[in-house]
């Protein structure tokens, strides 16, 4: 019987004295490749998750939540959990290019994702 292993790095996504966050089982729409920390709207037409983008209007501009894990749904739509409630470290989130975590932090805090700037992990 092969033994699985597993590597954990810290990456302090999850931030502040408060460490209560929500999750909840979402589908990743087909195409996306999203790391732990990407920041992800829900498309008005399926319900899918992508990551955030500004400037359009497909649902995909609103912050839905924040991904747990890495999830590829490059070939295939795939389930994803994503955070939806808690406090959240900036510096670990993630924003497609040309983009700024900054631009959705009000969006956060009205929807229960509280951004806040931890320290980084050391090397």
């Amino acid at each position: 019987m092969a033994v699985e292993t597993y590597a954990y790095q810290p990456d302090n996504l999850v931030a502040g004295g408060n460490l209560d966050v929500e999750t909840t089982a979402e589908t990743l729409a087909k195409g996306e490749n999203l790391k732990r920390g990407a920041l992800v709207g829900m498309l008005d037409a399926d319900g899918t998750l992508k990551a955030i983008k500004k400037g359009v209007t497909d649902g995909t501009q609103n912050l839905y939540g924040i991904m747990t894990e890495d999830v590829d749904a490059t070939a295939n739509a795939a389930p994803a959990v994503v955070y939806v409630f808690g406090n959240f470290n900036t510096n670990s989130m993630i924003v497609p290019a040309g983009d700024t975590v900054a631009a959705y932090r009000v969006q956060g805090r009205k929807i229960g994702l509280i951004f806040r700037t931890a320290q980084a992990v050391p090397a």
